[in-house]
This record gives C-alpha cells, sequence and structure tokens, in this order.
C-alpha cells in the first residue's frame, strides 16, 4: 500500500515573544506547530515555531496534491503543572496553544485534521524530545520528518518538559479485504514513561494499543503502560507483510468515579487506546478507544474474556498474551482493591452468531448497576471454595491441586482452570442427580463447594454481541434463555433477611409454533417464573419475532412489562417491590448465543453455588442451568449403562423401553389418591418413571413407555410382548418405604416375571401407597427380571427431579423413606426373554 508523508518545509519563529502567564497562539492557515521556546516564570518569553506541509513519497520524492489544514478545535482546559500533559488524537496534529496564570493556571491547546486529496492524515512513529527545563530558554523542535503532536510538562517553571513529534502520512487505500480466518495480533511492543497515577494521561501513538499497564501504591504512585503496534496473520499462521493496520476513529469517553466498581467495557468492535486519571480512587478516569482497520476494513473482536483479579496496588505487571489486546478494565474500592482487566482477539472476520429462531431484548433498569457477564469471567474472577458447617471453609489452590484449609486472597486460589471446575459435582453413580450446592435442598451434604468472588460484579457495561446468552432447545417448540448477573440485590425488609446473593441465573422460556412463531413465554421471577400468553407479551412480528422482556432493577426478574410489582407480601401487606422501566440498556442478548448442550461449555457440569454461602438458601449463590433444565437427567441415562453384550447370551433377547414411540404422561395431586397404571393409557406396558414436585398437595407426574425386544446383533422386534394378570400390592405407609417396593423381592409365584405398571398415594408422607403390578411374557413365555443395583438411582422426592432409567434397563422398584424431603431411590434392572 503507497503511503504519501507530509513533512514541514518553510519553518518560521516568530519574532516577536508571547508573554508566559497571557500566551495564547494558533498557526496561520494551513501551518502546523514544530517548535516552541520558553525562557523564565510566567512572566517570561515565549516564541512559537510553525511550518507549511509538502508531500513526498517513501522515498522522499515530492508528490503534488492539495493539503488542507482544517477542523480546528480546542481541548479542555488543564492544570499546567498537573503532569497530565496533552497529546493530539492519531488523525490530529498541534497547531495552536493558550495559557493562562502561573503554574497552576490553565492550560488548552488547539488540534487539527490535515488533508491530502481530501483524505484525512494520520499520524504515525511518535519520538520524545529530551526532557528540559521550561525555564531555560532552550528551543524543542521537530526533525525534517516530524510536526508537533504533544507536550508534557511537571510543576513550575523550573519543572520538566517533553515534546511528542510524529510523522504524517496519508494512503492510498488497498480495497483488498483481509483473506478468510486473518487476525491481528500485538507486534512490537513498547513501555511508556513512568508517571504519578494521581495526574496521570497516556495516549498510544498513532495505529498502538494497550496491552498492559504497571501501577504501585496509592494515587501518588507511579504508574506505566504497554502499548503495541499491530500486524496481520493469516489462517495458515504466517504475516501478512502487506497489510495496512490502521486505529482510527480515537475518541475520548469519560468514565464515573475510579473506585465504584462499574469499570469501563469498550463498546463491542473496539480498543482501548489510552487512559487518563485524576486523584484517588474517588477520582474520574477517562478511556480513549478507537477502531482498528485491515486495508480500510473494519474489523471485529472475538473471545472477549476477563483477566484473573490483581491487587491494583501490588507493582506488578499485566500483560495481555501474544493474541490478545485491552478492551475493559474494572476497578473496585482503593489501591488496595481489586482489578481486572477485559481482553479480546481483532479478527477480520465477523464472530458473532445470532440466535436462528427469535430476536429477545432485555430491558435493563436505566439505575441498576449490575449488568449481566459472562459465567467464565466470574469464574476467572472467583476462588473455589469448600464449605465445611460450622468452620473454616477450604480454597482450591491450583498450584498444589487441592483444597487448603482458610481463606487466604492469594493469586494460586483464583482463575481455576475450568478443567477444576467442571469435576465439583457428584460422582455418576447412585447420587449424581444431587448437588454440592450448600443449603440446597437436593444437596448430596458432603463436599460441597462455591465459587466466590471478592466484589459484587458488575459485569459487563456494554454487553452487545460480547455477552453470551446460553440456550437450550428443549424441543423444536420450547428453547430456553439463560442470563447470568455477576450479583443480585434485594433491597432489605424490615424484619425479613436480605435476599441480596452474589451469582444470579435468570431465564426466558419461549413457546412456539409450527412457524417459528411466538405462542408464549415463561419469565423467571425470584424463585418461581411467570408465564404469558403472546396476548400479554411484547413481540414484533418480522422475520423473526422479537420479544422484549423488562429486568428489574437489582432483583433481576423478568417481567412482560415496565411498571412496579409486589415482591413480598406478609398478611396481605407488600413490603418490597420490583421496579423494571424502559429507559435503560436495550441488550439484545440472542445477537451472542452459545448452546448449553455444545461440548466446549464445561463450566456447566459445576453443581455448587454461584456464589458465596448465606445464611440460607435464599441468600446463597445459585445451581447454574445445567442442574435446572433437565439434562443432567437425560446425560445420567448413559452412565453405569451395561451393554447388551453383558447382559445377553446369543439365544436371547433384552426387553428395553422403545424410545421410538412417544411416552404417555399423566398427573395427579398426591394426595388426593387415583390409580395411575398402563390400563388407562392404550399400547403401554411399563411404568417408564414418576416425578413429584412439592409436599402432599404438590403434583405428580407419571410416564409410561412400550417395550421392545433387541438380540445381541441389534435386531428389534416391537411385537410379540404382553403384560398380563395386572394386580395391586397391599398398602403401604409412604415414609416407612424404605425397604418397599420391588417387583423381585415380591413374594408369591413369578415374582421375578413381573414389572411396575402403576402407582396410588393418598395423603402425606403418612399416608398410603401401593404398586400395581404386570406379567410380562415375550412370545407367549414369561420373563425373567434380574436387578442391576450398580444403576440404582437416589434423590431427594419433592424436587421435580426426572429419575430416566438406563438406556438397557427399566426401573423395577421405588423405595422412600420420610417425608417429601426424604429420599427415594430408583431401583433398576434388565429384563430377559429367551428368543
Amino acid at each position: 500500500m503507497k503511503k504519501i508523508f507530509l513533512r514541514p518545509r518553510n519553518r518560521q519563529k516568530t519574532s516577536y515573544y508571547k508573554r508566559a502567564s497571557q500566551e495564547f497562539y494558533l498557526c496561520s492557515f494551513n501551518r502546523v506547530l514544530t517548535g516552541r521556546c520558553h525562557s523564565g516564570d510566567e512572566n517570561g518569553k515565549t516564541w512559537f515555531e510553525d511550518a507549511e506541509l509538502e508531500a513526498v513519497d517513501e522515498s522522499g520524492n515530492p508528490v503534488s496534491g492539495v493539503i488542507r489544514v482544517s477542523s480546528e478545535e480546542w481541548s479542555e482546559w488543564t492544570k499546567e503543572s498537573s503532569g497530565q500533559g496533552f497529546d493530539a488524537l492519531n488523525n490530529r496534529v498541534l497547531v495552536g496553544r493558550e495559557h493562562k496564570g502561573d503554574e497552576n493556571g490553565l492550560t488548552r491547546y488547539a488540534t487539527a485534521i490535515v488533508r491530502f486529496n481530501d483524505n484525512n492524515c494520520m499520524t504515525a512513529d511518535r519520538v520524545s524530545s529530551d526532557s528540559i527545563k521550561e525555564s531555560k530558554g532552550i528551543w524543542c523542535c521537530s526533525d525534517s520528518e516530524r510536526v508537533m503532536t504533544g507536550r508534557h510538562h511537571t510543576g513550575d517553571e523550573n519543572g520538566s518538559t517533553y515534546y511528542n513529534y510524529s510523522k504524517l502520512y496519508s494512503l492510498e487505500p488497498s480495497t483488498e479485504p483481509a483473506p478468510k480466518g486473518t487476525i491481528i495480533v500485538p507486534d512490537k511492543r513498547t513501555q511508556s514513561e513512568s508517571m504519578k497515577e494521581s495526574k496521570s494521561s497516556f495516549l498510544c501513538p498513532s495505529n498502538m494499543v494497550l496491552t498492559g499497564r504497571l501501577h504501585s501504591g496509592d494515587e501518588n504512585g507511579n504508574t506505566i503502560y504497554e502499548y503495541a503496534s499491530l500486524k496481520a496473520i493469516s489462517a495458515s499462521g504466517e504475516v501478512i507483510t502487506d497489510a495496512d493496520i490502521t486505529v482510527q476513529n480515537v475518541t475520548w469517553v469519560e468514565y464515573k468515579k475510579e473506585s465504584t466498581g462499574e469499570g469501563y467495557d469498550a463498546p463491542y468492535g473496539k480498543v482501548i487506546v489510552g487512559r487518563k486519571h485524576s486523584g484517588d480512587e474517588n477520582g474520574s478516569t477517562a478511556y480513549a478507544i478507537g477502531d482498528v482497520f485491515y486495508n480500510g476494513h473494519p474489523t471485529f473482536i472475538s473471545g472477549y474474556h476477563v483477566s484473573a483479579p490483581k491487587k491494583e496496588s501490588d507493582g506488578i505487571w499485566f500483560k495481555t498474551n501474544d493474541y490478545y489486546v485491552i478492551t475493559a478494565r474494572h476497578h473496585y474500592g482503593d489501591e488496595n482493591g481489586t482489578t481486572y482487566y477485559g481482553l479480546g482477539m481483532i479478527v477480520c472476520d465477523e464472530p458473532t452468531k445470532p440466535d436462528e429462531r427469535i430476536v429477545l431484548h432485555v430491558k435493563m433498569h436505566s439505575e441498576d448497576p449490575y449488568f449481566p457477564m459472562n459465567p467464565v469471567d466470574y469464574i476467572h474472577l472467583s476462588r473455589l471454595r469448600r464449605h465445611v458447617k460450622g468452620g473454616t471453609d477450604y480454597g482450591y489452590n491450583k498450584i498444589t491441586n487441592t483444597f487448603v484449609k482458610g481463606d487466604s486472597h492469594s493469586s494460586e486460589y483464583y482463575d481455576i482452570p475450568l478443567g477444576v471446575i467442571m469435576n465439583q459435582h457428584t460422582p455418576y453413580g447412585k447420587y449424581e442427580l444431587m448437588n454440592l450446592r450448600p443449603h440446597d435442598p437436593n444437596s448430596f451434604g458432603k463436599g460441597e463447594v462455591f465459587l466466590q468472588p471478592d466484589d459484587h460484579l458488575t459485569g459487563d457495561s456494554d454487553p452487545n454481541y460480547r455477552v453470551p446468552c446460553i440456550v437450550h432447545y428443549a424441543n423444536e417448540k420450547t428453547i430456553s434463555y439463560w442470563f447470568f448477573f455477576g450479583y443480585d440485590y434485594a433491597k432489605d425488609v424490615t424484619g425479613i433477611v436480605s435476599g441480596s446473593h452474589q451469582g444470579d441465573w435468570e431465564c426466558v422460556t419461549v413457546s412456539l409454533d409450527g412457524n417459528g412463531k411466538i405462542t408464549g413465554a415463561s419469565l423467571s421471577c425470584h424463585s418461581g417464573a411467570n408465564s404469558h400468553p403472546a396476548n400479554e407479551l411484547e413481540i414484533v412480528h418480522g422475520k423473526k419475532d422479537e420479544l422484549t422482556v423488562y429486568c428489574a432493577k437489582g432483583s433481576h426478574a423478568f417481567y412482560n412489562k415496565p411498571g412496579t410489582y409486589s415482591t413480598v407480601n406478609v398478611l396481605g401487606v407488600t413490603l418490597s417491590h420490583d421496579h423494571a422501566d424502559n429507559m435503560g440498556y436495550d441488550w439484545v442478548a440472542t445477537n451472542c448465543v452459545v448452546s448449553l448442550t455444545n461440548p466446549s461449555q464445561v463450566w456447566k457440569y459445576f453443581a455448587g453455588a454461584w456464589g458465596e454461602v448465606g445464611e440460607q438458601n435464599m441468600t446463597t449463590g445459585p445451581l447454574g442451568p445445567w442442574q435446572k433444565c433437565g439434562e443432567l437427567e437425560i446425560m445420567s441415562k448413559s452412565h453405569n449403562n451395561p451393554t447388551i453384550k453383558s447382559l445377553i447370551q446369543e439365544d436371547q433377547v433384552l426387553l428395553v423401553i422403545d424410545d421410538e414411540k412417544e411416552k404417555v404422561e399423566e398427573s395427579k395431586k398426591e394426595s388426593l389418591g387415583g390409580e395411575c397404571s398402563v390400563s388407562n393409557h392404550k399400547n403401554t406396558q411399563i411404568l417408564y418413571t414418576y416425578s413429584h414436585d412439592g409436599d402432599e398437595n404438590g403434583t405428580t407426574t407419571y410416564y409410561f413407555a412400550s417395550l421392545k425386544a433387541v438380540d445381541i446383533n441389534g435386531n428389534e422386534d416391537c411385537n410379540n410382548i404382553t403384560v398380563e394378570d395386572l394386580e395391586w400390592t397391599e398398602w403401604h405407609k409412604q415414609s416407612e418405604s424404605q425397604d418397599f417396593f420391588m417387583t423381585t423381592e415380591m413374594q408369591g409365584k413369578n415374582s421375578y416375571s413381573r414389572i411396575i405398571t402403576g402407582r396410588e398415594h393418598k395423603g402425606d408422607e403418612n399416608g398410603m401407597t401401593r404398586y400395581q403390578t404386570g406379567l410380562l411374557k415375550y412370545k407367549g413365555k414369561l420373563v425373567k427380571v434380574i436387578p442391576y443395583p450398580n444403576a440404582d438411582m437416589c434423590v431427594y422426592s419433592s424436587h421435580k427431579i426426572m429419575v430416566y432409567p438406563k438406556q438397557n434397563l427399566v426401573i423395577i422398584g421405588i423405595k422412600h423413606s420420610g417425608d417429601e424431603n426424604g429420599i427415594t431411590t430408583y431401583c433398576q434392572g434388565y429384563i430377559v426373554a429367551d428368543k
């Protein structure tokens, strides 16, 4: 790509001086600053040098064209002695300066855009002059190739001053886009000068980006930045030498109070190229951001994630790796607080994949400081802890790969590998449907774990295209969208424990018709969900239906409309409300979706609490979506599942559930009684499974299925299977059923040929239960039912957990002890018949 350089010529120094305390200078038409000299204090003298510009090619040969210096604008006033200095943006040069008063007075600078043949010019190859004593009367002028683009001064007239100079160039842009798979990565890295944090200001030279930062001490400590040029790498790993990588549209963005933790997240696709801060942790911070272009083509950011947390004042460098640049920074508290950085990879291909079914808008509350975040980022920022009831918790040390007693905040306790996180669940087997979450009614009770960040994480303030929405397809017509927030804030209610907790999983489940149109949605709301038909929802119909839901301030409960909703009622008196409005951030959540069933999402297996342990269940971090959506139960079907060849001989067949035939569902209120049996459902032969939700007033749902015969070679027979002689057992007290019921333990003839075909219960846990069984035959001959205890499964019965039989087994017994919070054991076995 051909570059045209614009260099100074016909330099002129002012023949008259400006009194420093009343200094005002602006270059005349089509001229730029190249030098300055000052002698004495604020009552001393100041001179300026400016120049015209001429165009030359890369060999120094003159090039004809029209050069214009235009679009002059003045910077904000800053205190002269602050040390913050000033650097023009990478598409501007200095053309003037104004100062009022002594070193405590105010200074501002005039900058302009240079155009060659109507193309905007950029600056590059910045160099700094030697640092000089301001009052010495020393001229500082650019070399023959550069113009003035910055000035930095500290202290009074005896303080130090240095100038920045840059080359100015125009491109004849190539129209060639990047080859597919091209990425743009840091190239040559450079460190800035050390600067006092409370008066710091840094802007990368043209076409460079931030890649690191070091700070030590408090606001009076020193800060150093690392920045890098960029290079393009092809999909095959080779450097693309003729690519022109530029950083354009550089702008400063004012940011809030430094210590709040809200941080700054550059908008999607932008990189951070500068930062300035004044004062202590309560002072203000601003960031400079820009767009990266490849031969004039815009690029994108992929692989957004955050660094491990670090102590702000530790004096240890944070640097990106070879592929990432800085896109965000968050800080909590003072110099002893936590800092972490957001990172991204610059890519030339659009990386995000929107959901194919619908568009889902999540309207944040306009005053909510807690935004959604990537659940993997939450893991990076947390410690993995093992809970000890009434004792001292343990923390996982990734160096020793062990849990260590105590509350250490050393770096080896953060950013635990996902391979460790994914293994924090009950072992596959009898108890795998239980979890490891403290205070959870379905907890295994041993080895409970939780993720604990140091702060109430505020998330990503600009999540569009960046924070993933976790999608789960229950079937073609039922889709759940899961969202994660780092903190759930619940306002304290007098006399009631606050429901605030770290970690917050929310969900919108959408129902679709055969044409992909939304027919209704279920919106998570505190511990439950509210269901709405389509006519109660805000839906815009188009190529894809667009649904808007409203996220309540702090609690992140979802509502179908903006408004105020009661959440805590005691004796008919409302004590707390949720507030949702339509004036906040519009997060188009489905613009970046990740499938929950994607094998790469290994964090989902974590079965502990996403957040610290509170005093009770509601104030402890929640379980993740894998433990709530039914996939865990489905996955368990394949664990400890014996092969057909291990169960039968050549002359035998195995009778298994026929999954190609639809299962029949029947629900009843547990305490009311009423028979649920295959005799109520044509073409079914066995009670497949059942689940229960709540106490005796809850609902029990039964599923009935058909059987098929399979031989050792995989040949199937869906006929010749009959169930005869249906009979009910005696009634038995439910809470004392730990040894009841199992078909193979029945008294009487042919008990090893009977299967469960129905169930009935009356009353509460002290009520009575009985089971129906049937005599199973294949080709008119009795089968044999054989227990397979290695596949037995245990659950707490009141939590609507579905226990599926293993793929080659069936449920042959159900044993229970205690009330609705007691444990139910689903006994499994296999059915063998002669050919």
